[in-house]
C-alpha cells in the first residue's frame, strides 16, 4: 500500500527581535545617585549635631537630651536648608540656612557626575532619588514637609542639570528667542553683580564691627570641639546674611525681631540674638551712607553695556525687550531669594526676620532694571542715529536764528545812518529825480569828517550798512531796473565818497 508524505512548511522563529524597553539603561544608577546625594548631604548635617551632643553630654542644660534628639535636630536643620521649618520651643524657624542650601547642590553635581549621566531622561531618576529620600526624612522629623519636597525638587533638579550637561547631555530647553535667551542672562548677571557687591559690604560691616563681634563670642567660654561647631552653624547663614545685605543696599533693608529696621537711612534696634555675626549690625540710631544705592544702578548699567555687546546689531524693540526681560528676571530671582532668607528664628519678637520680597524686588527693578534698560537703548545705533539728527537740528535752528538776529541788528543800525541822508530814501514819486540829488552833508562837515579818519571810518560803515539793507530790498524786489520806484543808479556810499574826494 503506498503511503503519501505531506511536507509541512518550516517555522522561522527571530530570536533577534529587540524587547521594547519600559525604561532607559542605567535608570537604576541614576535613583541610586540621587539617593546618595541626599544621604551624604543629610549625614554632613547630622554627624556634626551628634557630635555637638557627645561633646556637651554632662552638660545639666542638655537634661534628659538623647542623641537620636540630636540627630532629629540635624534632619530638621537639613529638611530647613530645603524650605522646611524647625520647631523651635514654641515657635519655628523657618529662616533657610542657604550656606547648607548650596552645599546640596554641590553634593548633588558631584555625586550624578561620578556616575557620568549624560542622559535627561536617567538624570530625572537621579531627582527621584533625592526626592524620596526628602520624604522619608520628612517622616522623622516633621515639619513643613510640602516646602521641604519643593525645596528638594530645585535643588535636585539645579544639581542634575549641572551635572548632566557637564558630562555632555543635551538638555532639552524649550526654544526661546534669542532676544529672551540673552535677556535672561544678562539679568543673571546682574545679580551675581549685586550678590559681590551685597558681599563686600557684609564684609566691610563685619570689619567695622569686629570688636562687638569678638566681644559677643568669648562671652559663650566655649571649648575648642563647641567653639568649631558655633563657627559652622554661623557659615551656614553666611549666604542668607549676604541677602540682608543686599535688601540693605537696594534700599528697603531688613529687619532682625519686630520693632527694629536696618536701612541705609536709618537704624532702629532692639534686643537681638546673643549671636556674634549679628555684631556687625550698625549701631543704633546711626545713618549708613546713602551713596550704597547708586552702586545697584552701577550693576545695571555694567550688564546693560555687556548686553549691548552680546548682539549689538539687533532692532532697537529687540534691544529694548531683551533688557526688559533681564530686568523683570532680575526682579523675580531677588524676590525669591529674600523670602528664602527671610521669615522667623523663634516666638515673639524673633517672627520676623529678613527683607520684605515686594520692596526689595520693586526697588531693584527701579534701580538696576530701568539703568540696565536705559542703558541699552542709549547705546544702540538707532538712537544715536537719532540723536545725531536731533542735534544737526539744533544747531542749524541756532544758526538761523543767529543769522537773523545777525540781520535784524544791522538793519537798526542802518536806519539811523539813512535818516541822515533824506535824499537816499525818497518816495516812489520821486525815485527817478533822487538819482542826482547833491549830498546833505555841508562843506564844513564833509572837511570834519577829512580832518576825522575814525569820524570817517564810522561814517563810511554806517553808509555800508545803508547800502547793504537797500541792496536787500532790491533783491527782494522783483521790479525790474528803471521802473517806477526802483533804484538803478551807484550805491549811497559810494556816491558820497566820490563827492568828499
Amino acid at each position: 500500500m503506498a503511503t503519501s508524505t505531506q511536507t509541512r512548511p518550516a517555522r522561522v522563529i527571530d530570536h533577534d527581535v529587540p524587547r521594547r524597553r519600559t525604561v532607559p539603561e542605567g535608570w537604576l544608577r541614576g535613583l541610586v545617585s540621587g539617593v546618595e546625594a541626599a544621604v551624604l548631604s543629610c549625614l554632613a548635617v547630622v554627624v556634626p549635631a551628634v557630635t555637638a551632643y557627645v561633646a556637651t553630654a554632662a552638660a545639666p542644660a542638655l537634661g534628659e537630651a538623647s542623641w537620636q534628639a540630636a540627630a532629629r535636630t540635624g534632619i530638621s536643620l537639613w529638611l530647613l536648608a530645603h524650605g522646611g521649618e524647625m520647631e523651635a520651643g514654641s515657635g519655628v524657624v523657618t529662616v533657610a540656612p542657604l550656606g547648607l542650601t548650596l552645599l546640596c547642590v554641590a553634593v548633588t553635581y558631584l555625586a550624578v557626575r561620578r556616575v557620568r549621566i549624560a542622559d535627561p531622561v536617567v538624570g530625572a531618576f537621579a531627582v527621584g532619588g533625592y526626592l524620596l529620600t526628602v520624604l522619608v526624612a520628612s517622616f522623622l522629623a516633621p515639619g513643613g514637609r510640602l516646602g521641604a519636597l519643593l525645596g528638594a525638587l530645585v535643588v535636585g533638579s539645579i544639581g542634575t542639570a549641572l551635572a548632566v550637561r557637564r558630562s555632555g547631555g543635551e538638555l532639552t530647553i524649550p526654544r526661546t528667542p534669542h532676544w529672551v535667551s540673552d535677556g535672561l542672562r544678562a539679568g543673571g548677571l546682574a545679580l551675581v553683580g549685586l550678590v559681590v557687591v551685597a558681599s563686600g559690604l557684609l564684609v566691610a560691616a563685619l570689619v567695622a564691627g569686629w570688636d562687638r563681634v569678638r566681644m559677643i563670642q568669648d562671652a559663650y567660654l566655649l571649648d575648642p570641639v563647641n567653639l568649631v561647631l558655633m563657627g559652622l552653624a554661623q557659615l551656614v547663614f553666611l549666604p542668607t546674611l549676604v541677602l540682608w545685605a543686599l535688601a540693605w543696599a537696594a534700599g528697603p533693608g531688613f529687619a532682625v525681631g519686630t520693632g527694629t529696621h536696618f536701612a541705609p537711612g536709618e537704624s532702629v534696634s532692639a534686643p537681638l540674638p546673643a549671636v556674634p555675626l549679628l555684631g556687625g549690625l550698625p549701631e543704633p540710631g546711626s545713618s549708613g551712607p546713602q551713596w550704597v544705592l547708586a552702586l545697584t544702578v552701577v550693576v545695571g548699567v555694567g550688564a546693560g553695556v555687556l548686553l549691548h555687546r552680546r548682539r549689538a546689531d539687533r532692532t532697537l524693540a529687540e534691544a529694548a525687550g531683551s533688557a526688559a526681560v533681564g530686568a523683570l528676571g532680575l526682579a523675580l530671582a531677588a524676590a525669591v531669594l529674600t523670602h528664602l532668607a527671610a521669615g522667623s528664628i523663634g516666638p515673639g519678637r524673633m517672627s520676623e526676620m529678613g527683607g520684605r520680597p515686594p520692596a526689595v524686588a520693586g526697588m531693584l527693578l527701579v534701580e538696576t532694571g530701568l539703568a540696565m534698560v536705559i542703558t541699552v537703548v542709549a547705546l544702540h545705533g538707532r538712537t544715536r542715529a537719532m540723536l545725531g539728527m536731533g542735534v544737526h537740528a539744533a544747531r542749524g535752528g541756532v544758526s538761523g536764528a543767529a543769522g537773523r538776529l545777525s540781520e535784524a541788528r544791522a538793519t537798526r543800525r542802518a536806519r539811523p545812518a539813512a535818516g541822515t541822508h533824506p535824499e537816499s530814501a525818497p518816495d516812489e514819486g520821486a525815485a527817478t529825480d533822487a538819482v542826482g540829488a547833491p549830498s546833505a552833508e555841508t562843506p564844513g562837515e564833509a572837511a570834519d569828517a577829512r580832518s576825522d579818519p575814525a569820524r570817517a571810518d564810522a561814517q563810511d560803515a554806517a553808509e555800508d550798512h545803508a547800502a547793504t539793507a537797500d541792496d536787500v530790498a532790491e533783491g527782494d524786489d522783483d521790479r525790474p531796473s528803471g521802473s517806477s520806484g526802483g533804484w538803478s543808479g551807484p550805491s549811497l556810499s559810494s556816491w558820497s565818497r566820490a563827492e568828499r574826494r
